[in-house]
C-alpha cells in the first residue's frame, strides 16, 4: 500500500510516492474498505498467523455489571 500528496489547487502537483506498509494481495477477498469521503480506510491484515480462538466470552447486562462494580 502506497501512499502520495496530491495538491490539486491551482496546477496539479503530485509528490513521490512512500510505502505505508506492504501486503499480501488476494483478489478473491478484498480487505480494504474506504470511507465516503475517501480520507480513511480500514484494512484487515491476514498475514499475521494466530491460532484461532478457542473460547468465547460473553457478559451480559454488562452495564449493570459496570455500575455494581464501580459502587
Amino acid at each position: 500500500m502506497m501512499a502520495l500528496t496530491v495538491e490539486a489547487e491551482g496546477d496539479l502537483v503530485v509528490g513521490r510516492p512512500s510505502v505505508l506498509f506492504e501486503r499480501r494481495r488476494n483478489p478473491e477477498l478484498p480487505n480494504i474498505a474506504v470511507t465516503q469521503d475517501g480520507r480513511r480506510f480500514i484494512y484487515i491484515d491476514e498475514s499475521v498467523a494466530e491460532p484461532a480462538p478457542t473460547h468465547l466470552v460473553l457478559v451480559q447486562n454488562f452495564g449493570e455489571e459496570l455500575n455494581a462494580w464501580s459502587r
